[in-house]
Order: C-alpha cells, then structure tokens, then sequence
C-alpha cells in the first residue's frame, strides 16, 4: 500500500511505469518482486521482465536470494556515489 501511495505522487511527473518503477527504486532502493508486481498491477514475470531491463541499462542490479523473493536493487551510478 505505501507503494501504492508513492505511484501516485509520480502521476504526471513519468512518463512509463519503467520510469516510475526507476524512481520508486531510488527512493526505497531495494524493492522485493511481489511488491513491484502488486503495486502496478503485473505478473512476477513481468516484474522481473522490468528488473532485467533496469539491469541491462546499468540502472539496477537483480538479485535472487537462496531464500524469500527476488531483489531489484538500486545501483548508484558513479557520478552520485
């Protein structure tokens, strides 16, 4: 739910759910793969499909723990560290 209330500060300020999905990230950054998929209303497939994305545009990294949900994981770029 308070995934939920922070979308909807983004209203008009993204322009994709990637984009929201990338500032939420920022602002919490860890975020677990069903609270990504229930927040915008997809699959856990899909949310993954998304994470990949960030990932392969050296936005976030993916992690899978040995136990409990997948990760997608803020990565700070070079230039704000």
């Amino acid at each position: 739910e308070q995934i939920k209330t922070t979308l909807q500060g983004f209203v008009g300020h993204y322009e994709t759910d990637l984009d929201k999905l990338y500032a939420l990230l920022q602002e919490r950054t860890v975020l677990k793969l069903n609270e990504v998929a229930r927040a915008f209303g997809i699959s856990k497939e899909e949310a993954e499909e998304w994470g990949k994305i960030l990932r392969d545009q050296n936005l976030a990294e993916v992690y899978y723990p040995t136990v409990g949900d997948m990760e997608i994981r803020w990565k700070k770029s070079k230039s704000t560290a």
